[in-house]
């Protein structure tokens, strides 16, 4: 098989784990016996974490072939597999807490290396799809959300673990199996003063001021993914209709991804972000109108032009911007603004559940993605460097 279908294979298994660890976090928890509040404390956390360890770890698959994208993800993988086999054992809520923390985290830490190893190939003039191949992850996204949701209706949050082992064991072989093409990066005719993040803020200043933008919009997705099952349950829904939603979704990425290669021939990736903003805040609004659980079912299907969008603009714009010897970096850091994304909506979501509800919680989320929109709408006129 050649690159770009071992690549696709590679997305299919990551999101399908990526999928059962996080948006499935807090229905594992809770049942787990943590509190709202508990749970949004401890996912915040393991995503600051995730956060500040995503932009060492990028620089150090651009610098070393020895802790490459592909050794990471190996590496990542296999401690995936081994904490998910420990959560079978009987433990208490604390334990059982933290290893599921350690299972976000590691779950974060891959996301970069998955979309570097896409444009690792393209800069080896290899033919990679990235949008294609993350629209087969969305679909995987949508497979594995809609059979976790009827497996864990039936059959309790078991069967999480045994889906993340699966996923997991399937990723690394997948990664293994894949070929790292040394010396790809032309030589660069940066300074070396894009050794540290405070350089690297000066020599990209609108691509971190983008960056932020995503964030939010990242914030307002992460909020409503973590707490869709609160969602559900306000409109008289449970853990199968929230599979069902996260389902739908995922699957609504899809024409989007797979046709984003046509799309950014016509349109930047600056301006892209800016439209996707504009459907997050859109979804906000409809969320916050919503009487049952089939006008959730239809908001969700904006999620294709919302944060479908977004996930292939950013990383093509990440990719664009960057010189050749900041590509992986360049992915770390849109990933990093996810991981503080999470942080936010982990952290707030948890103290807006314990003191106003759902509903609070959606009004904050909508807001923060129209400053998005105001943000990188300004960002979008500018060269990123």
């Amino acid at each position: 098989m050649k690159e770009n279908g071992k690549y696709q294979l590679l997305q299919c298994s990551y999101y399908a784990s990526h999928c059962v660890v996080l948006s499935y976090a807090v229905y594992y928890l809770t049942i787990a016996g943590l509190s709202d509040r508990a749970i949004g404390f401890l996912v915040a956390l393991t995503c600051l974490l995730s956060s500040l360890f995503q932009g060492a770890a990028g620089r150090l698959a651009d610098r070393s072939a020895l802790f490459s994208w592909k050794k990471q993800l190996q590496i990542y993988a296999v401690l995936e597999i081994i904490l998910s086999i420990i959560l079978f054992l009987p433990g208490g809520s604390s334990v059982t807490g933290v290893i599921f923390a350690l299972l976000i985290l590691f779950s974060m830490l891959m996301m970069p290396m998955v979309n570097a190893a896409g444009f690792h190939y393209k800069d080896a003039e290899k033919k990679v799809d990235f949008g294609i191949a993350r629209g087969l992850g969305s679909l995987s996204y949508a497979f594995t959300a809609y059979l976790a949701g009827k497996l864990t209706a039936h059959w309790g949050p078991s069967m999480i673990l045994f889906l993340n082992i699966l996923a997991s064991v399937f990723l690394l072989i997948v990664a293994t199996s894949m070929p790292y093409i040394a010396n790809v990066h032309k030589p660069s005719t940066e300074p070396a003063a894009l050794k540290s993040h405070k350089s690297l803020i000066r020599t990209y200043p609108v691509f971190f001021i983008t960056a932020i933008g995503a964030m939010l919009f990242v914030f307002f997705n992460n909020m409503v993914t973590i707490y869709m099952l609160r969602i559900m349950e306000r409109v008289g829904g449970d853990s199968g209709s929230m599979g069902t939603a996260l389902a739908i979704a995922a699957c609504a990425e899809l024409p989007m991804l797979f046709l984003y290669s046509k799309l950014a021939r016509h349109v930047s990736a600056p301006k892209l972000i800016v439209i996707s903003g504009f459907f997050f805040s859109l979804k906000g609004i409809l969320f916050i109108a919503a009487p049952n659980v089939q006008t959730i079912y239809a908001v969700q299907l904006l999620q294709s032009v919302s944060f479908g969008l977004l996930v292939a603009a950013k990383a093509h714009y990440a990719d664009t911007c960057m010189t050749e010897e900041d590509k992986v970096t360049g992915q770390s850091v849109m990933t990093m603004t996810e991981s503080m994304a999470s942080v936010l909506a982990s952290l707030t979501g948890g103290l807006l559940m314990g003191s106003g509800g759902i509903m609070l919680l959606l009004w904050c989320a909508t807001g923060a993605a129209i400053v998005g929109t105001l943000i990188t709408g300004l960002a979008a006129h500018e060269n990123c460097k």
